[in-house]
């Protein structure tokens, strides 16, 4: 993965690298989206499409140790 730079929750600008990202997606059974990739825009959908959001990031957990890794991840990063 390349890195990414996407607005924060306050409003601001972030970078993640594509180390972090790499070793996001070699913690995980599940997979990480990005835009971009190719099941991004169907994951992202919620059943009501008056709300439409494009999260910079959207980890499918397999498991519980993926639910805990993509937490701390984000708490982290």
């Amino acid at each position: 993965m390349n890195a990414m730079s996407f607005t924060t929750l306050e409003g601001g600008k972030t970078t993640l690298d594509a180390a972090a990202l790499d070793a996001l997606s070699a913690r995980i059974r599940g997979t990480a989206l990005r835009e971009g990739d190719a099941a991004y825009d169907d994951m992202r959908s919620i059943w009501n499409s008056m709300i439409d959001r494009r999260p910079a990031l959207i980890v499918c957990c397999v498991g519980a140790s993926d639910v805990v890794t993509a937490v701390n991840f984000a708490r982290e990063n």
